[in-house]
């Protein structure tokens, strides 16, 4: 039930948006404001026409009796700020006057009948859909009046005389000679400002191409690989990266990765396009995908990209060829290990060294101990003699040790 309700609803909430958009399209406010006066003018410019008036009761005052009140609806309801609503008030409160006024007054041979074309015109504000309308209902209502004349179901015709016909023709021309003229003013208002957005357009993608251009000039020359993937499809990538993946710039664009980097390359890169497919900035490094470029390596940089929503949609690639800094490194690592690989020698040639020193060390001093041992014993006997061949008697203890000089045989 509820979407059987819901239909009608939104088909006219729909039918509302359009006609709305048409009404803005034909001038809006403005349009709606100058047919209601228009039509209010007319009215009573016809009424204050009249010859010979016979009052109220008069049967020629039942157009203006319909149209004077609908047109001052009508601008009650612009000042509201509904112009859509006025207008349509206006537009229908217009047919319905204009065929009471024919079926009272003399059928389809009354004036007024040629105000029918000035609604299905007026409809035109309103877009296509209320055109087919209007039109519609116009007609049926001529024919109907027709057939209800035809069938003596109308009161007895009463002539207008010729100037009332032609003031009527007059004043049908002028509301609707005023509405045309503020459509038109209008479209040309459109077409104005479409020719300057249109310029501007063209201006823009001027500047827009030349600064793809630029980009792509400057992205050929830079000396890396640059790329765009949506998901695992590349989008776009610079001369350098189709290069490294030994491919051209216009065939690349549209692969997968795999098919891109190759099954064993695919392999090794897929962890890290994972990441950045999850949201997470990623950067390694890893041997040159391209086979024409074995040996070589470069540094991959990929950066999630996400959407509006803040989905992850794809990532940027920035590739570096790193091949000179990877030998370099591999270079350093190398000496390095030549380097401990000596320290270690040296440190093993000073080990046996020292250990060849102190072994001649512990000879040298195990052969000369007996030698040195008989020499310090010999000295202290010597000593011995010496000094109690030279002490004279009586001599003082202080000079115990010092021989006489006869001793010396001096």
């Amino acid at each position: 039930m509820l979407k059987i309700d819901s239909g009608p609803a939104a088909s006219a909430s729909a039918g509302n948006a359009l006609a709305r958009e048409w009404l803005e399209l034909a001038g809006g406010v403005k349009i709606v404001r100058l047919a209601a006066i228009a039509t209010l003018a007319g009215a009573l410019v016809y009424t204050l026409l009249l010859p010979e008036m016979k009052g109220p009761d008069d049967y020629r005052l039942l157009g203006p009796a319909f149209l004077i009140p609908v047109a001052l609806v009508c601008l009650l309801l612009v000042w509201r700020g509904h112009p859509l609503a006025a207008y349509h008030g206006l537009l229908w409160g217009a047919l319905l006057a204009v065929t009471v006024s024919c079926a009272l007054v003399a059928g389809l041979r009354t004036g007024i009948v040629f105000a029918y074309p000035a609604i299905i015109v007026g409809a035109m504000v309103l877009g296509p859909r209320v055109v087919v309308l209007a039109g519609a209902l116009a007609s049926a209502a001529v024919v109907g009046l027709g057939l209800a004349e035809h069938a003596g179901l109308l009161p007895a015709p009463r002539p207008s005389s010729t100037f009332i016909i032609g003031l009527v023709y007059v004043i049908v021309l002028f509301v609707l000679s005023s509405v045309a003229a503020a459509m038109v003013r209008e479209q040309k208002r459109w077409r104005d400002k479409e020719a300057k957005a249109v310029r501007a357009l063209r201006s823009s993608l001027a500047a827009l191409a030349q600064r793809e251009q630029d980009l792509r000039l400057i992205m050929n020359n830079v000396p890396a690989g640059i790329c765009a993937f949506d998901g695992w499809t590349c989008r776009f990538a610079n001369g350098h990266l189709a290069a490294y993946c030994g491919l051209g710039e216009d065939e690349i664009a549209g692969k997968h990765l795999s098919e891109v980097l190759g099954d064993v390359n695919f392999s090794l890169s897929r962890p890290h396009v994972e990441k950045a497919l999850k949201g997470e900035p990623v950067s390694y490094r890893g041997p040159n995908p391209s086979p024409l470029a074995t040996g070589r390596y470069m540094q991959f940089n990929l950066v999630p990209r996400s959407g509006d929503d803040g989905k992850v949609e794809g990532f940027y690639g920035l590739f570096f060829d790193i091949t000179r800094q990877e030998k370099a490194q591999q270079e350093i690592e190398r000496l390095n290990r030549d380097l401990e690989q000596r320290v270690r020698e040296r440190t093993a040639d000073l080990a046996s060294a020292n250990r060849e020193l102190e072994s001649f060390a512990y000879s040298i001093s195990h052969d000369l101990r007996a030698p040195l041992r008989g020499i310090d014993g010999s000295a202290r006997w010597r000593s011995r003699s010496t000094a109690t061949s030279w002490k004279p008697k009586g001599a003082a203890t202080s000079s115990a040790c010092a021989p006489p000089r006869s001793a010396w045989g001096i």
